[in-house]
């Protein structure tokens, strides 16, 4: 298309392009980058494009359907009719076609693929079906509705691929926050078993020399810089947003920086993050301990946590593990059990919940599972947060990051006179925050079924 790839953008199609060699088919149905702004994503996203209705057209030998989203239907339209124009010059009207119209604005190529902007909502989406999916500026869609809108129209296709992209979200970006969680999760792990690939340049708070006002420093993370960007390029940059009410210093660290805003989804409603942090101890549990977990709504994460009493004699809940799915999480309680007998087989979690969903399973592990209901919940929740403002509950004051963040977004439901955490109304994965919470309240409950009245008798 006379525009060489880039360093950057030539591992990404390296990568999400790979076939399988015992299928013949790609490797990976999602492929998910977190980059910069102006680093390039239009062009590569052009050129994936164009490889897809030609090539892949060849390859399936069935035309292509391409769909291009955005923030909203509105900048989805205005990027693709840009795009569209761009691709129409490059290859010549013999080769594509732009239709626009506020109708079914398509761009056909000679092949009979087409590449088109759409919208979607919770209730609708297209009805035909699609080989790939552009979700471009990720960070902007605040929920799911559009992928869930989009998904089932690839399921039944050959080689279908989804690509996920945008630069740092702000804090509303829950959905694009799970994105490139879960991809970071699988790099760091290096688990390319799961379909999903994933890429990301960003610059790293906790990095010594962090400093956004210092154009080498935004260089060595940009990967458009000393290509398509210089250095007078960012220092003018960061001046021009830094006057800018609108964005400011926290504008330019998402845009260039590729960092999120600094805690990223806190609200701290719950508790004072000023509470949290004075309830942290270096400590252990002492004795005995009960074991809980929880399961997000959509089953996309798990926690296991476990509660006792420090040596000091108060509360510690303590997360034990935060982790991706739920197949793990029988198990996990299965060997825990196996190797230490002295505990009872006994878990502890939500009843109605997606935590409920695993009873069979527990049974069949012989692990009794005992479910709090509605009331002995919100009794939990509020024993929980009672005790962090009284000082009568204490968290480790290392290695439990999750909880943290979970309490950081938690919020509190006002649907009913139970008061409990909202998983809707939060801003965070709440299920290392259930899971401890549940741990407390089940060691609770099995302290006063085990207490020996002849204890209290002089």
């Amino acid at each position: 298309m006379g525009t060489p790839l880039m360093p950057w953008q030539q591992l990404v199609v390296d990568v999400a392009l790979e076939v399988d060699p015992e299928t013949g088919k790609l490797a990976y149905r999602t492929v998910i980058f977190k980059i910069p702004r102006q680093a390039g994503k239009t062009t590569l996203a052009n050129a994936v494009t164009v490889h897809r209705a030609i090539a892949f057209r060849n390859i399936i030998g069935v035309p292509q359907k391409i769909i291009y989203t955005a923030q909203t239907g509105q900048d989805a339209f205005k990027k693709w009719s840009d795009q569209a124009n761009d691709l129409e010059g490059i290859l010549g009207k013999g080769r594509v076609h732009k239709r626009g119209g506020n109708n079914v604005p398509t761009l056909t190529f000679s092949n009979g693929s087409e590449y088109r902007p759409i919208s979607v909502t919770k209730k609708s989406g297209p009805s035909q079906s699609n080989d790939l999916v552009h979700y471009d500026e990720a960070w902007g869609h605040e929920n799911g509705h559009i992928e869930s809108g989009l998904n089932p129209t690839m399921i039944a296709r050959q080689q279908p691929q989804a690509w996920i992209y945008s630069n740092a979200g702000t804090r509303d970006s829950k959905w694009w926050k799970g994105k490139w969680e879960l991809g970071r999760s699988l790099a760091i792990a290096k688990d390319t078993t799961q379909g999903i690939c994933y890429f990301e340049w960003s610059a790293d708070r906790s990095d010594p020399d962090y400093d956004p006002s210092n154009p080498e420093y935004v260089a060595r993370h940009h990967p458009a810089s000393n290509i398509t960007i210089d250095l007078a390029g960012f220092r003018t940059e960061y001046l021009t947003m830094l006057a800018d009410p609108d964005q400011g210093l926290e504008g330019f660290e998402r845009a260039y920086c590729n960092v999120e805003p600094e805690d990223l989804l806190s609200q701290w409603i719950v508790i004072t993050r000023e509470k949290w942090r004075d309830a942290g101890v270096v400590d252990s549990i002492d004795g005995r301990r009960e074991f809980a977990f929880d399961v997000t709504n959509d089953r996309s994460w798990a926690s296991v946590a476990w509660a006792g009493v420090s040596t000091d004699g108060r509360s510690l809940p303590e997360l034990v593990t935060h982790r991706r799915s739920t197949h793990w999480i029988v198990p996990y309680f299965e060997d825990i059990f196996d190797r230490y007998p002295k505990y009872r087989r006994r878990v502890y979690c939500v009843a109605g919940g997606a935590a409920a969903t695993l009873e069979q399973d527990f049974k069949d592990a012989d692990i009794e599972l005992i479910m709090l209901g509605r009331a002995e919940y919100a009794a939990a929740c509020g024993d929980y947060s009672d005790g962090l403002e009284d000082g009568t509950t204490v968290h480790l004051a290392d290695g439990q990051d999750d909880l943290r963040d979970a309490i950081a977004g938690a919020d509190w439901s006002t649907r009913s006179d139970a008061r409990v955490w909202d998983r809707k109304k939060s801003t965070t994965i709440l299920s290392p925050l259930v899971a401890c919470t549940v741990a407390q309240r089940g060691f609770r409950i099995s302290a006063e079924a085990e207490y020996d009245l002849l204890d209290s008798i002089a």
